[in-house]
């Protein structure tokens, strides 16, 4: 603990150890020598602050007794200049100075006369009171004339300052009640939440009492209604119980007392009442909707083949089916029976429902069921415990090694299955319609046939045991195979083999059906348009009749003649249904607000709806579906999502919550926006956060916080501009043709300021010197998140700043910002080239979709888009020509440079022609192809200033037209002459040498060389004498870089370089190629130490992605790329142009960004330091300090400027033995 003590000067006294209690000293004339003998210094002080230090848990047992502003005398011994407390703080009175005065004078002690008692002397007067000379009585201070800084008080409430904390403690020390200071500043802000725990269902409301936040656990007492919303949609209780939504839940769990919380999102079994067609199974796809799988309809031919599941099926079609209704990845092993063909699972038993699996190593084992869907089918096991659903039940029982079984559908305990023991086994109970039910387990398809005790040759035992559970029937495995003479016995239209009494074999129909009648519920319409009652007699019917007969569909055949059903309704077996699959979570984009006040998420909802009400509902504007609520009665009607609870004042306004406005709390400020999302977790409505200079207005629209775009303006807060474009104070305007306002009627100002002329100098705005915000409620004195990734105490603040600098900063959310700041300026700070052309995309002129090779086509009724013209066609998003007299298949071989491509094929070793067809993705140059020869003098098609340039050896020639991203390329050559053919245009150039030499390798899209020179292309054709080039001819390669001076960073390892002394002002240029081990780690950091306030930049990976991160004084800047992976080589490079900053990974352009930013310059100049690898000692900027990981990899080159740094000048290394490798690690 650290105390200051404060008498005429300040001092940091630290209090090292005090032995003993927190007893008071008797100051005695011994005790008192005693302490001039054993300290250096006494003084006496005012403690005006109290701090714990960080690096030391202990606390002097007494410390809770002091006080700020409390007078006390210290006893300090000096160690190597730090001042130690080492006996206790005695209180400070007049005989206590006598004592001191008299043993510092060497004096005899005298007792003070007694003198008469001073009024105010009886008594001592409370913190914040002053004694009245005359009346002797404590009075409190009336007002405070003096404005100092804020203090936080031991209330949590801040006071404008020091003297008004005083006036309120004496104040509450007439009712008992103790204030002191706190902390300097103001205090925290602190949810009164926080410190209360509510029950199952409970929701913690605040109230204000007295100026004092209080909170208070109530049940949920009102449903807000946002149609098919998240907050509004079925949730499925960790019960296996369906709910309304989450709010009814929570009202339910309250009101029983009964903990339970949300399982899923929708319904606890989505398949429930999902109809699939005849042979297909409901599974759960994304986000668990309800999809009709597994719908191959399979041959009965007899092809085996093992799967490497380890069981035998009837055909490839058979085991397709089984893994799509398993969800297991089972591919063909081998084909033919797993025992006739070696399986390894054959020699395997796996109990507790494993299942085997054959491993790429022809090894099997025996694996658990790994993941179940996520759905709420409760069982009850054997072993008495309830699980979600029956493959949570067998992942458990293989996972113990015990076995269980179901029991019974449901919760245990719970359900009339849980008394019903009239099943018989293999039966189980279900309950349908409320009424317990005994169903037959299902079965897979594996084929491995045993003998039944009736004749017949089954599937495997389990569908043995299933035919006896259907027909009520006692069978039992007769033996393992397939029965005597029915293995070349080939039954057809259902009829089975069957070994009869003869021990003869025969086809057998399937007599035995279950005695359904028509109005049971059973009946099927088969193809010859006949409706039988059960499928099993359909099956019957076709045996006997020797027909192909199969189901069409389930119901009876004229059932939907004559019914009509209502709006939207489909007949399927006589019942009007409705048929429609919406999605479960479209996006926000696609809700549309119903007539009757509901908030559809897509127009399949509403659709679903209308269906389901057997009436069309209209499409309104969504600002007509938020008065809509499900309520419980309510005196004050507060709107439970934007409101502290039910209760309102006497004018009837209810308690809003951060951003609402409103008597009933049910809209959002002006520039805020979604109050739904209150519902959804949020704590208040956001700010819009519209750019001040590219927006028309400061609100925005309430669902989507989309704001209005001016001047063309893009993006959802209109922060963004097309190609060619800035943005300025009067929106976006053409780069070429931004000029600086020279008087008041050309300069705009923002944030509340006014334009003020100047006849000496440029226009200057002025802001007020005022900032009141308190229409805006309790959102104004919040602490808020800028635009520009830094946190102010309040709105005030943010806007005093922004006038004061003309920034286009604004508020983005409410509290502080997230610790990773790069995702708030990724938010609104984007780089302007997200809005290039695509196919489809509106144009105006053919120039607009040059890139896509596309051109600008108008079609009747339709606006011009960018489109692929008459003998072109799409392709990975551009447009490539159709060549109809080829007859082969294209190559289209993509060079995105993240690979190396090289021609496979033997037969182009010596050639004489070559043709070929590149579309350039952007316009970078580099290498098209390169034939590496045996004499060395290799072919090279390269990219350079717009034109094609072919190279032989150190000859050159150089295309007369300029391309731009088509390239159509014929080579022909004979000894020393070259004929090239451009995009239609003839060219002839004779060579010195004689081009006859043998090809060895023919790289596509590179040089095969490091560092390496690709482009990013698509390559459509590559024809080598007449014959095509195929993919699979091609193949990839990397090669990695020269083994030279390469650098291994490990254990905080860093280089440190002074004084480069390099002119880094207007544009900066950084090329750096590295291995990196770990996702995160600093590469190089670049700065002046020695100045706080000094411009830098960095590069770090941060979760794989490279960033680049710079300072031009006015405020933090970067630009980030995407993920790269690890344990391989990249070279990434950085341009910067004043605020323009590119980055290239791996030759690729990555991402483009224009600094908002005041300022364009680099102030880099003297007495700097360039850290790589890692900044010790924590000279780093506090703004990026989280970026100080140590990188763990290797470096083999950096350049700045072109200026190759060296990085092996230093000695801190630890070379390998027989290697060019550096190691460089701490310590070293």
């Amino acid at each position: 603990m650290r105390l200051t003590a404060s008498l005429f000067i300040f001092l940091w006294v630290t209090v090292w150890n005090i032995d003993g209690s927190c007893l008071k000293p008797k100051a005695t004339r011994s005790y008192v020598h005693s302490l001039f003998e054993n300290s250096d210094v006494i003084l006496a002080g005012i403690i005006s602050g109290i701090s714990y230090r960080v690096d030391s848990l202990y606390i002097e047992p007494c410390a809770h007794r002091l006080l700020a502003s409390d007078v006390r005398i210290f006893a300090l011994t000096n160690q190597q200049g730090t001042f130690l407390l080492d006996a206790p703080m005695i209180r400070v009175s007049l005989p206590v100075f006598d004592t001191f005065y008299t043993i510092s004078r060497k004096q005899a002690h005298r007792k003070r006369r007694r003198t008469k008692q001073a009024i105010c002397e009886a008594s001592l007067c409370p913190f914040g009171s002053k004694c009245g000379l005359k009346t002797g009585v404590c009075e409190c201070k009336a007002k405070c004339r003096v404005v100092t800084d804020v203090v936080c008080g031991s209330d949590h409430v801040s006071y404008s300052s020091f003297c008004h904390l005083s006036v309120r403690s004496c104040v509450l020390a007439k009712k008992g009640v103790r204030l002191r200071v706190a902390s300097k500043g103001p205090c925290k802000k602190r949810n009164p939440c926080e410190d209360l725990r509510c029950g199952p269902g409970e929701d913690c409301v605040v109230n204000q009492i007295n100026g004092i936040l209080l909170a208070q656990c109530i049940c949920p007492t009102q449903c807000p209604n946002y149609g098919d919303s998240v907050e509004s949609s079925p949730v499925c209780s960790s019960h296996g119980v369906d709910y309304q939504s989450s709010c009814h839940l929570r009202h339910h769990a309250c009101e029983s007392k009964t903990n339970i919380t949300v399982k899923f999102y929708g319904r606890c079994d989505p398949c429930h009442g999902h109809k699939c067609p005849n042979g297909q199974t409901c599974q759960l796809g994304v986000d668990r909707r309800p999809e009709c799988r597994c719908s191959e309809q399979c041959s009965m031919n007899s092809a085996h083949v093992c799967g490497t599941d380890g069981k035998t099926y009837m055909n490839e079609c058979f085991l397709k089916l089984a893994a799509c209704k398993e969800q297991k990845d089972i591919i063909v092993w081998k084909r033919g029976n797993c025992n006739e063909v070696g399986s390894p699972c054959e020699k395997m038993e796996c109990g507790f429902w494993g299942s085997c699996v054959v491993k790429p190593d022809r090894t099997a084992e025996c694996e658990c069921p790994s993941k179940c869907e996520d759905v709420m089918r409760p069982v009850c096991a054997t072993n008495g415990e309830t699980f979600d659903n029956e493959c949570e039940m067998k992942k458990k029982s293989c996972e113990t090694k015990s076995m269980i079984k179901v029991k019974h559908q449901g919760t245990c305990g719970i359900g009339v299955c849980a008394t019903f023991n009239s099943c018989k086994k293999p039966q189980v109970c279900v309950a349908v319609d409320g009424k317990p039910k005994c169903v037959c387990p299902s079965c897979t398809d594996e084929l491995k046939e045993v003998c039944g005790s009736d004749g017949i040759t089954y599937a495997n035992e389990c569908k043995l045991r299933n035919a006896a559970c259907m027909t009520q029937k006692d069978i039992f495995v007769k033996y393992n195979s397939v029965c005597e003479g029915c293995k070349d016995k080939k039954c057809d239209f259902y009829s089975t083999c069957v070994v009869g009494d003869n021990h003869k074999p025969e086809c057998k129909c399937p007599d035995d059906c279950p005695l359904y009648e028509m109005s049971q519920g059973k009946e099927v319409c088969g193809t010859d348009a006949v409706t039988y009652s059960s499928e099993c007699h359909l099956r019957k019917s076709a045996c006997h009749q020797k027909k192909f007969i199969v189901m069409a569909f389930e119901g009876k055949c004229d059932e939907c003649l004559h019914v009509q059903c209502r709006y939207g309704e489909e007949c399927r077996g006589g019942v009007c249904i409705c048929s429609y699959n919406c999605p479960a979570n479209p996006p926000l984009s696609a809700r549309i607000c119903g007539e009757n006040g509901v908030l559809y998420p897509s127009l399949c909802h509403l659709q679903l709806a209308s269906c389901q009400k057997g009436a069309p509902i209209s499409e309104m504007p969504p600002s007509h579906c938020h008065s809509a609520q499900t309520s419980f009665p309510d005196a004050c009607e507060c709107n439970r999502v934007g409101s502290f609870g039910h209760t309102c004042d006497e004018a009837g306004q209810c308690k809003c919550r951060p951003g609402v406005s409103g008597l009933k709390c049910d809209h959002c400020l002006p520039s805020f926006w979604g109050i739904h999302l209150i519902a959804q977790g949020a704590l208040s409505c956001r700010p819009c956060g519209c750019s001040a200079f590219g927006s028309a207005r400061s609100d925005c629209e309430q669902t989507t916080g989309k704001c209005e775009c001016r001047n063309g303006a893009l993006g959802d807060k209109c922060n963004l501009c097309p190609n060619g474009f800035m943005m300025a104070a009067e929106g976006c305007v053409p780069t070429t043709d931004y000029k600086t306002p020279r008087d008041c009627h050309s300069l705009r100002c923002f944030h509340g300021a006014k334009c003020v002329p100047s006849p000496a100098s440029f226009p200057d705005c002025v802001c007020p010197q005022t900032c009141n915000m308190d229409r805006l409620g309790v959102v104004a004195n919040m602490t808020v998140c800028g635009s520009d990734g830094t946190t102010y105490s309040n709105l005030c603040e943010l806007k005093m700043f922004a006038c004061k600098h003309q920034m286009d900063v604004v508020p983005v959310s409410m509290g502080i910002c997230d610790d990773e700041s790069f995702e708030v300026l990724d938010r609104l700070q984007r780089e302007q080239n997200t809005e290039e052309k695509r196919l489809g995309s509106p144009c105006s002129r053919h120039e607009e979709c040059e890139k896509l090779s596309a051109q600008c086509i108008t079609r009747p009724g339709r606006k011009s888009v960018c489109d692929c013209g008459e003998g072109w066609r799409s392709h990975q998003g551009i447009c490539v020509e159709i060549f109809k007299k080829r007859k082969y298949d294209q190559l289209e071989l993509a060079t995105d440079l993240k690979s190396d491509w090289f021609v496979l094929r033997k037969d182009v070793t010596r050639f004489s022609k070559l043709s070929l067809h590149i579309h350039l993705k952007e316009k970078r140059e580099g290498t098209l192809l390169r034939m590496v020869t045996e004499d060395k003098k290799d072919l090279e098609i390269v990219h350079e200033n717009r034109r094609i340039v072919i190279k032989v050896g150190k000859a050159r020639v150089e295309s007369l037209q300029t391309i731009a991203y088509n390239v159509s390329l014929e080579l022909k050559w004979r000894r020393n002459e070259l004929h090239f053919k451009l995009n239609g245009e003839i060219q002839k150039h004779t060579f010195d040498g004689v081009l006859d030499s043998s090809a060895k390798k023919i790289f596509l899209g590179s040089d095969g060389k490091w560092p390496r020179s690709r482009l990013n292309a698509i390559i459509g054709f590559l024809e080598i004498d007449d014959v095509p080039v195929r993919i699979a001819d091609v193949k990839p390669f990397y090669m990695t870089p020269e083994i030279s001076r390469i650098v291994k960073f490990k254990e905080n390892g860093y280089l440190k370089f002074e004084n480069l002394n390099m002119d880094v002002r207007e544009k900066t240029f950084v090329e750096i190629a590295f291995k990196p081990y770990r996702t995160n780690g600093l590469l190089f950091y670049w700065s002046v130490p020695s100045d706080p306030h000094t411009d830098f930049i960095a590069f770090a990976m941060i979760d794989a992605k490279p960033h680049f991160v710079y300072e031009l004084g006015s405020g933090l800047s970067y630009i980030r790329g995407e993920p790269i992976p690890l344990n391989s080589w990249h070279t990434v490079r950085i341009e910067r142009f004043a605020k323009d900053v590119s980055m290239y990974v791996n030759g690729t352009l990555a991402k483009k960004y224009t600094s908002q930013s005041k300022n364009a310059h680099l102030d880099i100049l003297k007495n700097d330091v360039l850290f790589v690898g890692f900044v010790p000692n924590g000279v780093i900027s506090h703004k990026v300090r989280k970026l100080n990981v140590p990188f763990e990899g290797e470096l083999q080159e950096l350049r700045i400027n072109e200026l190759p740094i060296n990085l092996i000048s230093v000695s801190s290394y630890k070379k390998r033995e027989a290697s060019d490798n550096y190691i460089l690690a701490a310590n070293n």
